[in-house]
Order: C-alpha cells, then sequence, then structure tokens
C-alpha cells in the first residue's frame, strides 16, 4: 500500500474517532464519513466495503492481540504498561467501546471469566465468578473511556482498587 493510500485511511479513521464521540457506530453512514472526511464514495469503497469493514479494521490497528493476551493487569507492572497504551492510544479508547459487538463482548466476557477463575487461589462460585467477571469488565471499559480525560496515576489507582476487590473474595 502506498503512502497516500494510508493517509486516506488513518483520515477516514480520525473521522470515524471523531463522529463516535458524539454518535452510536450503527448512526454512521458511508456518506457522512465521506463529507467529513473530505472523499468519494469511490475512495471509501476502494479501501472498505463497509462501515462494519472500517470498525473491523480500526479495532486491528489500535487492538495487539498478543497485548491483551499476556496482559492481565494482575501485576503492577503489566497494569502501568496497560495505562500508557490506553493514554497512547486515548482517542480510539475513548470510542472503542461502542465498537464492540455481541460476539465480541461475549468472548472478552469469556475470557475475563477464565483468568479470573485462574487468578483467584479459593475456589469461587458461579454467582461470584460471574459478579467479579462483569466488575473486571466494567472497569476496563470505564478506564478506556475515561482515558481521554483522567490523569494516569487516576486510572492506575482505579485499577488497582479493582485488584484489591479481587483479592478480598
Amino acid at each position: 500500500m502506498n503512502e497516500k493510500y494510508m493517509r486516506t485511511e488513518d483520515a477516514m479513521f480520525n473521522t470515524v474517532i471523531s463522529l463516535l464521540n458524539d454518535h452510536d457506530r450503527d448512526e454512521l453512514t458511508i456518506k457522512e464519513v465521506c463529507i467529513m472526511t473530505g472523499i468519494s464514495r469511490t475512495t471509501f469503497y476502494s479501501h472498505f466495503e463497509s462501515m462494519e469493514d472500517v470498525y473491523s479494521a480500526m479495532k486491528k490497528k489500535h487492538i495487539r492481540k498478543e497485548f491483551y493476551e499476556r496482559n492481565e493487569l494482575l501485576t503492577k507492572e503489566s497494569r502501568c504498561e496497560f495505562v500508557k497504551y490506553l493514554k497512547d492510544n486515548r482517542q480510539f479508547f475513548h470510542i472503542y467501546p461502542k465498537l464492540l459487538d455481541k460476539a465480541e463482548m461475549s468472548s472478552l466476557f469469556l475470557s475475563a471469566k477464565a483468568k479470573i477463575k485462574e487468578y483467584s487461589s479459593k475456589n469461587l462460585d458461579e454467582s461470584k465468578l460471574l459478579f467479579l467477571t462483569s466488575g473486571y469488565i466494567s472497569c476496563i471499559t470505564k478506564e478506556m473511556i475515561d482515558s481521554f480525560s483522567k490523569p494516569t496515576d487516576k486510572i492506575e489507582e482505579d485499577l488497582e482498587d479493582f485488584i484489591k476487590l479481587l483479592h478480598s473474595f
């Protein structure tokens, strides 16, 4: 891919991020993205087939799978790395929760549930496990949204509070 192609794609991503600050993902149209980006529909379609393709490409660009697989947020070092990653990509992560579809949310929930179950030294009954998993997902989602405005140390503090809650069970 040439440099112009990549700049156009980045411009579309920036437009979508900007629009998602005030809209839901289902409200955005190709026409609106084209107008705001200053491109034709033909240019849009030379990059993507649909808005869903745009959302998928944005997630691929910003979500490094290996980072999340190895980063469990349970150590001080990994939490600091996660917060730095959030801050470095804060415009994307501010709108990221809006990009999650039901299947991704379900997958995220099952993955978090497995990590919490594995991490806990106690045998958790299903209701406690579901409570902690929901709390974990809520905490991470909130920090993604708030990464736009919260100072780094406050995000680390919030994550630390959740880890303390996890240890109390």
